[in-house]
């Protein structure tokens, strides 16, 4: 037991020693590391404070030796990030430089400006630097001297523009006054060139085209033409005495021919009476009548035709009207024959019972499709409900609204009713019908070379197969019968 207490006080011993070295080492290398934090806390302080001059900061009144101590080791991230937030402040302002920089030579035209990595480059930014420089120079020698040519050649058309003007705020306005100075020059040199040339053309010289080369032989060759003209003057001059003459005798002349023309002009009068005698005789009103003229309204609101036939089938209207129907216009005891132009795509009125205007229907409106000689054929677009329209429908060229309004006289001078003989297309059985006359007449012509005469049917209603023909009679208002007949399919 004493033998291991006396190993035991050995060894603590031996380790005492041995804390004593180390502690020693120890001691040492913090002296050394202490000196060497304060040689940084300095450098970064003198650092911070060549930053902030000129700059307008003051990070190295935060990153001073004593607050960058090892005492105050705990703050330490903190203020060293406000070193670097300045570092990166001002690589962003030297980055701006150099952009601008590089835009101050683009803008100054320079060759060859430098990059902007020439001038962020602490080996290259002096000399790069200079260069832009010396071309902002070379662009201000180059205005400078465009100011002073702008300036004399503004004072040699009378335009006082300063160069102290042209390098203020007031450039544009005062060069504005030298380029209209230079405009108003401009046109009326113009002026005087045109008006010369017209002056050359005017007097058989042709037109002359001014150049600066060729101005003075020009104006020689206006001058020439101008002197030509003033000789052949002096003879028109001569001329036009004695064409003055002549002109007197021409007036006593014309004065006979009015004589004459008066005399005419009498007769004239006088045949007008003859004729308004005439047209009194003929029981017209001379003041009043006036002719239609061939598809006026006047002489299409005359017109009255009739449904011949209506194919429910096949969905088509036939009517006896085409492009030679005539209608007559009274004049005095007789009257004149007039086409009112039935054509296609016209849209027709259709009524029934129109002889008695208490019980007037009005009936559809059709759009003629086809139009023939003598038929045409419709289609229907607006029907009242609860009418069909049927074999005798009159059908006329005016509107609804006018139907229930017309009085007509033609209807009321019509002849007694007279019996008419249709003969219907294939599809519709012929049937004789009775109708009132109207005031629509079909120009005559000759029938269809071998179509058989149609046949009366019987006074009742008698089917008919495949007729070849349709024929139309009609009682005029004048007591006239017209016959129309036309080729049909079979």
């Amino acid at each position: 037991m004493k033998i291991l207490n006396i190993i035991l006080s050995v060894v603590v011993l031996l380790l005492a020693a041995v804390s004593a070295y180390f502690a020693y080492v120890l001691y040492g290398k913090r002296i050394q590391m202490a000196g060497g934090w304060s040689k940084m806390t300095a450098a970064i302080h003198q650092t911070a404070a060549k930053m902030d001059e000129k700059s307008g900061t003051t990070t190295a009144n935060d990153l001073t030796e004593e607050t960058l101590s090892y005492t105050h080791y705990a703050d330490l991230d903190a203020r060293l990030d406000k070193l670097k937030t300045q570092a990166a402040n001002l690589i962003r302002q030297r980055d701006a430089l150099a952009s601008s920089l590089r835009e101050a030579g683009m803008t100054a035209e320079m060759p060859n400006p430098p990059q902007e990595s020439q001038m962020q480059a602490m080996a290259t930014y002096s000399g790069v630097s200079r260069q832009v420089v010396g071309g902002v120079h070379q662009l201000r020698a180059r205005r400078d001297l465009l100011i002073r040519l702008i300036t004399q050649s503004a004072g040699r058309v009378s335009v006082p523009i300063s160069a102290q003007t042209l390098k203020s705020g007031d450039a544009a306005s005062a060069f504005r006054q030298f380029d209209n100075r230079v405009s108003g020059i401009q046109a009326q040199f113009a002026a005087y060139r045109n008006t010369l040339s017209t002056i050359s053309a005017l007097t058989g010289g042709g037109r002359v085209n001014f150049t600066n080369e060729n101005y003075a032989q020009m104006l020689a060759k206006v001058t020439a033409s101008v002197n030509e003209q003033c000789s052949k003057l002096n003879t028109a001059n001569s001329n036009t005495n004695r064409v003055q003459r002549e002109l007197n005798n021409a007036q006593q002349e014309i004065k006979k021919k009015d004589g004459e023309i008066a005399t005419i002009r009498n007769i004239a009068s006088s045949k007008d009476e003859e004729i308004t005698q005439y047209r009194r005789a003929l029981g017209m009103d001379a003041s009043g009548f006036k002719p239609w003229k061939a598809g006026s309204k006047e002489c299409r609101r005359a017109v009255r035709g009739r449904v011949v036939a209506v194919n429910e089938r096949f969905g088509y209207i036939g009517i006896n009207l085409g492009t030679d129907t005539l209608v007559r216009q009274p004049l005095g005891g007789k009257s004149v024959e007039v086409n009112p132009k039935i054509a296609a795509g016209m849209i027709v009125s259709v009524a029934r019972n129109v002889d008695d205007l208490q019980h007037i229907e009005y009936i559809a409106k059709v759009k003629l499709t086809t139009v023939d000689t003598d038929t045409s054929i419709g289609e229907t677009l607006d029907l009242v409900p609860d009418q069909q329209i049927q074999v005798g429908d009159v059908v006329f060229l005016q509107e609804e609204k006018e139907l229930a309004a017309k009085k007509t006289d033609q209807v009321q001078k019509a002849a007694p009713v007279q019996e008419v003989e249709v003969v219907k297309p294939v599809e519709e059985p012929v049937q004789k019908e009775v109708r009132k006359p109207a005031p629509v007449v079909q120009k005559k012509a000759a029938p269809a070379a071998k179509t058989a005469p149609a046949k009366k049917p019987a006074p009742a209603q008698k089917q008919t197969a495949a007729k070849k023909t349709v024929t139309v009679v009609q009682k005029t208002a004048v007591g006239k019968t017209s016959v129309k007949t036309s080729q049909s399919a079979k």
